[in-house]
């Protein structure tokens, strides 16, 4: 498994450098612009603890079901 992986990424990697090259931009899959830069780290950490949190909840909670 951990060779598809790694072949994986490797094509990924081709094939992101064939539509950067073709497009002739930096970013050509860019979602938003660069404005949004200061807003992405926190607006990532909230989303990052918001689901560490639940998949807490959700083990714990499946934890407690087997246990009973």
């Amino acid at each position: 498994m951990a060779t598809g992986l790694i072949v994986g990424e490797s094509l990924f990697g081709v094939v992101f450098a064939g539509v950067v090259a073709a497009s002739g931009k930096e970013a050509p899959l860019a979602i938003v612009g660069e404005g949004f830069a200061t807003w992405a780290i926190p607006i990532g950490l909230v989303v990052f603890v918001v689901v560490v949190l639940g998949l807490y909840r959700a083990t714990r909670r499946s934890a407690a079901d087997r246990a009973n």
